[in-house]
């Protein structure tokens, strides 16, 4: 089980547990595309910066309980 801790990508953010799975789901995700496709660097998968700044971000945004923080 997973607790609430610093973002995934932007450590800055506190989240709660359902954030942080969700993200970090999506960071697992982006970091097996990267697999398939040969790259074994180190460091935030490709496209995980975007996807937080472009997608979730946008959406954390809209969420009260984290525009008030």
């Amino acid at each position: 089980m997973r607790v609430g801790r610093q973002h995934p990508i932007a450590n800055w953010l506190r989240c709660d547990a359902n954030l942080y799975n969700s993200t970090m789901d999506q960071v697992l995700r982006l970091r097996d595309e990267d697999l398939k496709n040969g790259d074994h660097s180190s460091g935030l998968p490709s496209g995980a910066e975007e996807w937080f700044i472009n997608e979730q971000l946008p959406n954390l945004l809209n969420n009260p309980s984290y525009r008030n923080n």
